[in-house]
């Protein structure tokens, strides 16, 4: 997508309280440097919602920060995203690695999701897809699943909030199966392999661990709640010159499963820098 305008917003957080908007910006948002947060808190870019600030004024709970930016995307693979299959409840893409579900970070309108609203004219859709509070009516697809930015594969997108529940009812309540296939590195068994190590979220960290790998790490990051059941069974697939696939057939659905379950078992997928 090109460079566009764009105002963000976001409330206070509590950490927040009583320190003034450029400090604020300067320690959460250090992309930017100080210099350029004072030029915009000057030119009017950056502001509190219903009051006028200065540099100094300590900002309080309630209150709601805009930052109005021109917003430059990553760049993500070039194209449609290709429908595969449409009903009256749901429609299935095929999303291209490298490319987000819906909005995160830095991504915004370069994802599945933000594509899918601005070529809506070429996927037919019912009435519910409609967004009351968007004058163009754009249609909003209700993600069922997704993948991670770096995986390829089929995405299920429902087409009424009540078609959404339905479907993630069915994946909640094992009715529906899911196959993963995985570049996985080191010698992996031939005749296959099932794991059921629970897993732990670390706090303050975008990952996942192995409970006892969690455990052996909690005195520098403690890990975010208890260990939860998990389970993966894998099969091998085929063997390459640089690498194996493997099968992947999750049975539960934890942060980071698979990646971390590999990387448990000694075959970490072969291009994941995170684990």
């Amino acid at each position: 997508v090109k460079p566009y305008h764009f105002e963000f917003c976001c409330n206070m957080r509590q950490r927040w309280f009583g320190q003034n908007i450029i400090d604020i910006f300067t320690r959460e948002f250090p992309a930017r440097d100080r210099q350029y947060y004072q030029q915009a808190l000057a030119d009017g870019r950056l502001r509190v919602e219903g009051c006028q600030v200065t540099a100094e004024t300590p900002l309080k709970d309630g209150q709601c920060i805009r930052h109005f930016i021109h917003r430059h995307e990553a760049p993500v693979p070039a194209g449609s995203i290709q429908v595969v299959g449409q009903s009256e409840d749901a429609v299935a893409v095929c999303k291209p690695h490298g490319m987000p579900v819906h909005v995160a970070g830095q991504y915004r309108k370069n994802t599945v999701l933000g594509i899918l609203t601005a070529e809506h004219t070429r996927l037919p859709v019912s009435p519910c897809l409609i967004r009351s509070d968007c004058s163009h009516h754009a249609p909003a697809p209700l993600p069922v699943c997704r993948l991670d930015k770096p995986v390829s594969g089929l995405l299920l997108f429902a087409r009424s909030a009540a078609a959404a529940a339905a479907l993630c009812g069915r994946i909640e309540g094992h009715a529906v199966e899911k196959v993963y296939v995985a570049r996985v590195l080191g010698r992996f068994p031939a005749t296959g392999v099932c794991t059921a190590c629970k897993l732990r979220k670390q706090a303050k960290a975008e990952r996942a661990a192995a409970a006892a790998a969690a455990a052996a790490a909690a005195a520098k990051k403690p890990s975010k709640g208890p260990a939860k059941p998990a389970r993966t069974e894998f099969r091998l697939l085929a063997v390459a010159e640089d690498g194996l696939t493997s099968v992947v057939e999750p049975r539960t659905g934890r942060t980071h499963q698979i990646r971390v379950h590999l990387q448990h078992l000694g075959h970490p997928i072969a291009n994941d820098t995170q684990y």
